[in-house]
């Protein structure tokens, strides 16, 4: 076998596996997409059969103090 012929039989098999891996990848998306919509239910659903239990979700705002710092004076006077 020449190079040549090596040559182009490596670009018809990257060619081959780009195609392969495009059609992949576009397959997957479309699934991806189509289920986001449901996930939340589905998810609800599946809780509910596995007897999981949860309260909703309080939807009321508040304010609430996360960290409170204390300021001193720091004096070098020994």
């Amino acid at each position: 076998m020449n190079f040549r012929r090596i040559e182009w039989i490596f670009l018809l098999a990257f060619v081959v596996l780009d195609i392969f891996l495009g059609f992949m990848f576009v397959q997957t998306s479309s699934k991806s997409t189509q289920t986001t919509g449901d996930t939340a239910t589905t998810i609800i659903r599946e809780m509910r059969a596995d007897n999981i239990s949860f309260k909703n979700p309080d939807t009321s705002e508040g304010r609430v103090t996360i960290l409170r710092a204390v300021t001193r004076v720091v004096s070098n006077n020994c």
